[in-house]
């Protein structure tokens, strides 16, 4: 499989990335984005901007993959989307293609499990990318499972999770506001 240069991301105040350089070599980590005591926590937004246009001009990929999660209403949320949105804005300005992959489809793609623990997606994570050695952090895990999960994805190799389905209990019938309309 042909790897062409991009960026994975685990996004979290704690974010894990992978990036594939230009050469075919895997850089990964895990960059912080706390606000420190007394700090606007806004600047977090900033600081993940400034530093994902730096990874921009210095690797030049082409796509940009990242975790997409789903969450309740909260703050937690509030933070994720806020990193989304420099991701849309900040790839449409240099021009690069983005993918979002549900955890579910990372999981199984990378350890063959959808609902793999932290510990069986670094054993798997390390035997992707054996070339870097000890994986410790699962942020930096996640990150490399995002980019293989990707890196399959533009191949046409992806196998995605199934969606769940909800069983309705017998009787229960959804109302019908179409229905008090008329």
């Amino acid at each position: 499989m042909e790897h062409a240069p991009s960026i994975a991301l685990d996004l979290g105040t704690y974010m894990g990335y992978a990036i594939r350089t230009a050469g075919g070599s895997v850089v990964s980590g895990v960059e912080v984005f706390a606000s420190r005591p007394g700090e606007d926590t806004d600047v977090r937004f900033w600081a993940f901007r400034k530093w994902l246009i730096k990874a921009i001009t210095q690797y030049e990929p082409k796509r940009i993959y990242y975790e997409h999660a789903s969450f309740q209403p909260g703050n937690a949320s509030e933070v994720w989307f806020g990193w989304l949105t420099i991701i849309k804005e900040v790839r449409i300005h240099y021009g690069l293609g983005r993918q979002g992959f549900n955890a579910a489809t990372i999981k199984l793609h990378a350890s063959g499990h959808g609902h793999a623990g932290k510990d069986r997606m670094k054993a798997a994570v390390r035997d992707l990318f054996p070339q870097l050695g000890p994986i410790d952090n699962d942020n930096q895990a996640d990150a490399l499972a995002v980019l293989y999960t990707g890196e399959c994805w533009k191949a046409g190799k992806l196998n995605r999770a199934p969606k769940p389905t909800r069983k309705r209990k017998p009787g229960k019938r959804r109302p019908n506001p179409q229905s008090e309309l008329f």
